[in-house]
């Protein structure tokens, strides 16, 4: 059917509704990644992607109707999970993860007809997982211990589940994942580590979801919902400028403005209560806040808290809008307003030496307080001194924690 060159590596076949053969592979004299379909009467060849040495470990699945969607690996220069669509005119072509992230690649189609792709991960020898939501690729670590994710093959349940098989290296060992239930409600936890995100849609120990670069060592982490579709996305806050983007995973920032001075402290929160989240900086003990991720002059701007505070942010009685407080030496001083005067609630809760962490940890749209203390969440469901809620390990000591709804669930 091919014969033009060293063709044919890599292979996978799907058949159309007529009972037709579709195949991706490899050609490895052009370095290329080619089609071919049977027509019925002949085979129609292609090339689908030409741009570098791209074409590995491709894997194929055919939509409802009939089109083809590949996925596989961009060798050089790149080192990417690619994805390829034929939209029934032209293929349309995009990065799905950077980074020697795109390995043992394989592709399964939903009910909706989104793909889903299982896939190695070389850099972090890990077992990762890639999912179109229609707008974005939700991209999820499954499993990190050992030398895990070669010759992976996914299946979807008719909960559109993901179903995963794998080989251990490590252990020289067959296995298999699957996803079981939806996502923990509510915020969950991550850490910023040195320019990594590694964040987990669940209050508890476990693997991560989400591992990433963006930001650099020095940075200051944020999150926030910047664009108001119910996920919060990450930032960071770089000597008075602000980088922030509209997806969890490596990329180019969505919006990169200049607000505060050098020596500042960031904060986020929803101020005027219309679904987004925007910036604001703390800086000895007078909060500088803007309702536009932009640069700009100030909507509020009033005291409240010493200047060796930390503040904090969060919707404490559940009204939509985020306002203001700070953390000092283990007591909490918080207030239902974006405005100097009295706290509303004044208690302890954790350390001094713990970093403050805030977030509507039960999903009953008030946002509560925690500590991060030297890898170990400690978070409670009231905005009062008493027993936590929930206590785990995530992190490591050295780890800045990050709080945020990640999948919008």
């Amino acid at each position: 059917m091919d014969s033009a060159g060293d063709v044919g590596w890599y292979t996978s076949i799907a058949l159309d509704s007529y009972g037709n053969p579709h195949i991706s592979y490899f050609d490895y004299t052009n370095v290329d990644l080619k089609y071919a379909q049977w027509t019925g009467s002949a085979w129609n060849i292609e090339t689908v992607d030409s741009t570098g040495n791209v074409g590995a470990d491709t894997s194929i699945a055919l939509d409802s109707s009939d089109l083809p969607h590949i996925s596989y690996f961009d060798s050089n220069p790149n080192h990417d999970l690619k994805y390829a669509q034929w939209t029934g005119s032209v293929w349309s072509i995009e990065t799905v993860d950077y980074g020697y992230g795109g390995f043992c690649t394989s592709i399964a189609l939903d009910s909706s007809d989104l793909p889903h792709i299982s896939y190695h991960d070389l850099s972090n020898i890990d077992l990762k997982y890639a999912k179109w939501t229609g707008s974005t690729w939700n991209i999820e670590i499954v499993d990190l211990l050992g030398y895990v994710g070669i010759f992976t093959s996914i299946a979807l349940d008719s909960s559109d589940n993901p179903h995963i098989s794998y080989f251990d290296l490590s252990n020289y060992d067959l296995k298999y994942a699957y996803q079981t239930a939806a996502a923990e409600g509510g915020d969950n936890i991550g850490v910023y580590r040195n320019g990594q995100w590694i964040l987990r849609n669940s209050k508890s120990s476990g693997p991560a979801d989400y591992r990433f670069n963006f930001g650099n060592p020095t940075d200051i982490s944020v999150t926030g919902d910047w664009d108001g579709d119910g996920e919060d996305t990450i930032g960071v806050y770089r000597n008075g400028q602000w980088i922030l983007r509209d997806s969890n995973s490596a990329g180019t920032a969505d919006y990169r403005f200049n607000y505060g001075n050098p020596t500042d402290v960031p904060v986020t929160g929803d101020w005027d209560g219309d679904g987004e989240d925007t910036i604001g900086v703390y800086r000895n003990g007078q909060w500088i806040l803007r309702d536009s991720n932009s640069a700009g002059t100030a909507d509020y701007r009033f005291n409240f808290g010493n200047p060796s505070d930390i503040p904090v942010t969060g919707d404490w009685n559940g009204d939509g809008e985020c306002t203001i407080g700070v953390y000092r030496n283990g007591q909490w001083i918080l207030r239902d307003s974006n405005s100097a005067g009295d706290a509303d609630y004044r208690f302890n809760f954790g350390n001094p030496t713990d970093k403050p962490v805030t977030g509507d940890w039960n999903d009953d749209d008030e946002c509560t307080i925690g500590v991060y203390r030297n890898g170990w969440w400690i978070l409670r469901n009231s905005n009062s001194a008493g027993s936590a809620d929930y206590r785990f390990n995530f992190g490591n000591p050295t780890d800045k924690p990050v709080t945020g709804d990640w999948d919008g669930m």
